[in-house]
């Protein structure tokens, strides 16, 4: 190449661009339709796994019917905790379809019972019409067990990033832990430049491949994803513990990675 006139930066210079392209495209895909694809599917699956869901959406309020008739309305349901998080009764009448009550509680923990804080009720009759609001500091509110609300966690590669960053708001609201789903909304953003940060390296390590062939440039292609997947995981798994700065867990691979790449990219050069 130097003999020809044309130096690696240049020669680089359309994969790069390339690389660019598909990370703007895979952001894209991810904001577009990959999280209505992935919530599809996990519908489709559900099917073929006979699992009755009680969500409507991981993006909107929780709803669920008892064998009674009453329905539940809640924000989130944290298992962990046992813990409902805005959580609404509705009450109707046995011989016909009338609302006879509605209770509202900002928070309630099941410990032998759901212990309620904040609560507020509000009962219909049939002929003088809605009551006036009951209100309560504490009380207990008669309803399911938690095993009853539990459901498989939402997850973040159901949601595009706007809607990620809506439902994390709507949870810090209630007080709820939010720390792994901030990881996962700054690694929407940093993990479309993976295709970048590999371009970079494999960039170095085709130039010094020579006569080794191309099965080793093909392992160690091989070796480098792997190794790149790994410090992504880990560096997500120390964020969502809270070690860590959510910003940090998903962009520090990608600072580890590309530092590496540019200066893989300089020595060669040199």
């Amino acid at each position: 190449m130097k003999a020809c006139g044309i130096s690696l930066y240049r020669i680089s210079l359309p994969l790069l661009f390339f690389s660019l392209l598909w990370s703007s495209l895979l952001f894209g895909m991810g904001e577009g339709f990959l999280a209505d694809a992935n919530r599809r599917a996990e519908e489709l699956r559900n099917v073929i796994r006979g699992v009755s869901v009680q969500q409507s959406s991981v993006l909107n309020r929780r709803w669920a019917i008892n064998p009674e008739g009453t329905i539940y309305n809640y924000q989130h349901f944290d298992p962990a905790e046992n813990t409902l998080h805005g959580v609404s009764t509705y009450r109707f009448a046995n011989d016909e379809w009338r609302l006879t009550e509605r209770a509202h509680a900002n928070q309630a923990v099941y410990d032998g019972s759901w212990q309620a804080n904040d609560v507020w009720v509000r009962r219909f009759a049939d002929d003088t019409g809605p009551g006036a609001f009951e209100s309560s500091a504490h009380t207990e509110l008669a309803i399911e067990p938690p095993a009853y609300f539990s459901a498989e966690p939402p997850q973040a590669d159901r949601m595009n990033y706007r809607e990620l960053e809506s439902y994390i708001g709507d949870l810090s609201d209630s007080g709820v832990d939010v720390v792994s789903l901030r990881v996962a909304l700054e690694r929407k953003l940093s993990f479309p430049f993976v295709t970048l940060i590999l371009t970079l390296i494999a960039v170095p390590f085709a130039v010094t491949t020579g006569r080794r062939g191309a099965l080793y440039g093909v392992g160690i292609g091989i070796v480098l994803a792997i190794s790149y997947w790994v410090v992504i995981s880990v560096f997500a798994a120390i964020g969502s513990a809270g070690l860590i700065t959510p910003l940090l867990a998903a962009w520090a691979p990608n600072v580890m990675f590309g530092g590496s790449a540019v200066y893989l990219l300089l020595a060669v050069r040199t």
